[in-house]
């Protein structure tokens, strides 16, 4: 009399192909796409927070690629394209970054010579303001801020909003915008200024107060987002 052999042991998990349908017992269990390789995919593709997308589209495609290899799961492909935009973002955040923060240090000196030439002028030293100068600052432009801001009092503060700062064959520039506060007045503040030898000089300016009186010679160049 013939046996009847026993049944075959379903596959161990880690038998079957990845992403495809796992069979137990004669039963299929249909796999389903894994969350972490979809949020890494959204994250990696938004990446509009600076760092933050691209680290966590970093951080969801590993783990949706670890959670692919249980056949369970599927969206391996979705994961890895998450995980390489992430990586993308990340470095393009940081290297934005570098550049921003590298023209922020270069231009702290022409930022105290724009602070301290409105000190000048906000105290009616006008010599002194001009010494701080190019030659395209006139001695009367100079000589009309320092009465339009007469009433302004003693400079009490700047705060730079934007900057832009530029290195090139001609030398070195720094286009400011910001608001000034004095002791009876705030401004909004603009200037251009240019490295001759070793020292940034004001080369043009403006101050427009609360009221929309200008004061000074309008720059030219335009400025870019900084701090």
């Amino acid at each position: 009399m013939s046996q009847v052999p026993p049944p075959t042991p379903p596959a161990s998990p880690h038998d079957w192909p990845p992403g495809q349908p796992a069979t137990v017992y004669g039963v299929a269990v249909p796999s389903r796409t894994s969350a972490a390789a979809v949020a890494s995919l959204v994250l990696g593709i938004l990446g509009c927070v600076p760092l933050l997308t691209g680290v966590l589209a970093i951080l969801f495609g590993a783990a949706g690629i670890r959670a692919t290899r249980d056949p369970r799961f599927r969206g391996r492909g979705l994961a890895i394209a998450g995980l390489v935009l992430g990586i993308v973002s990340f470095v393009a955040w940081s290297l934005f970054g570098g550049m921003l923060g590298l023209g922020y240090v270069r231009s702290k000196p022409a930022r105290a010579v724009a602070h301290q030439f409105t000190a000048d002028l906000a105290a009616g030293d006008v010599p002194a303001a001009q010494s701080r100068c190019t030659s395209n600052v006139t001695r009367p432009s100079l000589d009309a801020a320092a009465n339009a801001m007469r009433s302004w009092g003693a400079l009490s503060d700047m705060t730079t909003s934007r900057f832009n700062y530029g290195a090139h064959t001609g030398g070195e520039t720094c286009v400011l915008d910001g608001v000034a506060t004095f002791a009876n007045a705030r401004a909004n503040f603009s200037f251009r200024l240019v490295k001759q030898g070793a020292v940034f000089r004001v080369d043009a300016f403006s101050f427009v107060d609360q009221k929309g009186l200008p004061a000074g010679t309008v720059p030219s160049a335009p400025a870019t987002e900084g701090g």
